[in-house]
């Protein structure tokens, strides 16, 4: 295992043995390149801290009672945690209830969640330390709790979701009797703080970047709805399972477009792509057309983002690109509504082209790139050559011109906004003079 220089200063200082463990070990072992150290040993906290005053390393308690340091050198930052052994009052939250030190380092292992996790690393002695048979899981690929899996589940519900994650990112199969603990205690979900099932859910979004493992984000989609767990993040999604689609356009059901949308679109969209046709179970008319799952999904969107806590802003791009991604779909509208359409989006033109393309795809059987995006695409390069205002600044008049034609104050910037869309509509850069013969019209 490689270890920096720092690391290695760091360890000279301890009286104890001093390891890495955890995720950084786990992907020594299997050649991948190494971001964070997580660290640890026999010693409290509190005895680090009095070790360490004075010396090069800047020291930041995060948690005395979990025995848990931020420990800082130049650029460098590693967290620290004291051996230590777990109880947990069995309701499923994260923090347990009470905290032993003074433990070994097998006990440290066991309170761990999966094997290929509790891997240590002698930093000095250069030397891998497995309690409990890590290095095998890790050659075998296989994700197994540290202890009887609904033991290990039930001290931390958050570990299914976190089991989810790394199955997927790192590519590596669960073990039997864990999955169908996870299976059996899937419900307990509910009882995690809602922030941190958002955090992980995020992480599963975008597994397949982590080790560049193809497809990696949609298995974490697979294995929510396989597990269970999708129930208590965003169930909603479950309603497509079976729905099935105009076969004219597509060859999946609702459930199944979405997740091909998902595998396509760039990350920071993923969220977005697995929501945007959420409304069309909800939609479906007596002709079996979903004409209005639009609207109705991002109704759906905001309720969904909101229930996650989402930051606001975040959620109304989501619910404006859900809104807005059948814009145009059968390109039959004139180029001068798809660019009054364009300066009213402008904001989330890029990102909604990406979906439109994304959704295509998704169809599984509609050829090329999609023609909407290609259109839009093509309208909007166009305002661009002809310089069409996108923004009340780019104006030739502004606030003088408005109290020049007596406009009132409260009428002002609906007065400017108006003029916005007038070029717009016919293309091109308005001159000052066309702007105030349009101000002399309202």
């Amino acid at each position: 295992m490689i270890i920096p220089k720092e690391l290695k200063r760091l360890a000279e200082k301890f009286p104890s043995p001093l390891f890495v463990v955890g995720g950084a070990v786990r992907d020594s072992l299997e050649g991948r390149k190494i971001h964070d150290y997580d660290l640890t040993s026999s010693l409290t906290a509190e005895k680090v801290v009095e070790l360490l005053m004075g010396t090069e390393f800047n020291v930041t308690p995060h948690s005395l009672k979990l025995g848990t340091l931020g420990i800082k050198v130049g650029s460098a930052v590693m967290e620290y945690t004291a051996f230590r052994k777990d109880s947990y009052s069995g309701s499923g939250e994260h923090s347990p209830a009470l905290v032993e030190f003074n433990c070994s380092q097998r006990e440290d292992a066991l309170r761990r969640d999966f094997t290929v996790n509790a891997i240590y690393y002698d930093i000095l002695k250069g030397e891998y330390v497995d309690p409990l048979g890590g290095i095998k899981d890790v050659e075998r690929k296989l994700l197994r709790t540290t202890r009887e899996p609904r033991d290990v589940i039930e001290e931390d519900a958050l570990r299914m979701l976190r089991l989810v994650r790394f199955s997927s990112a790192l590519g590596y199969a669960i073990e039997k009797n864990t999955y169908l603990a996870v299976k059996e205690r899937a419900y307990t979900l509910k009882e995690i703080a809602i922030e941190r099932i958002r955090e992980e859910f995020n992480k599963i979004l975008i597994a397949d970047t982590v080790n560049g493992i193809e497809g990696a984000h949609i298995r974490g989609i697979e294995l929510l709805v396989e597990l269970g767990l999708m129930e208590h993040v965003v169930p909603e999604l479950l309603e497509g399972i079976g729905v099935k689609q105009n076969p004219n356009f597509h060859i999946f059901d609702v459930y199944k477009h979405i997740l091909e949308t998902v595998r396509v679109i760039p990350p920071h969209l993923r969220l977005v792509a697995l929501l945007h046709d959420i409304g069309k179970p909800r939609s479906v008319g007596e002709d079996g057309k979903m004409h209005d799952h639009a609207p109705i999904g991002a109704g759906m969107t905001r309720v969904i983002m909101n229930r996650l806590l989402y930051p606001h802003r975040e959620t109304e791009r989501a619910v404006k690109l859900v809104e807005n991604h059948m814009f145009n779909i059968k390109c039959l509208l004139g180029d001068e509504i798809i660019r009054v359409f364009i300066l009213k989006n402008h904001d989330i033109l890029v990102d909604l082209l990406e979906l439109k393309k994304a959704d295509h795809v998704g169809h599984g059987k509609l050829p090329g790139i999609s023609p909407s995006a290609i259109k839009i695409k093509e309208v909007y390069d166009e305002m661009l050559k002809n310089n069409v205002a996108f923004s009340i600044k780019e104006l030739p008049v502004g606030g003088a011109q408005l109290i020049e034609n007596k406009i009132k104050p409260i009428e002002r910037a609906k007065v400017l906004s108006a003029l916005l869309e007038h070029g717009a509509y016919i293309g091109r850069a308005l001159s000052k003079e066309e702007c105030i013969d349009f101000i002399k019209a309202c």
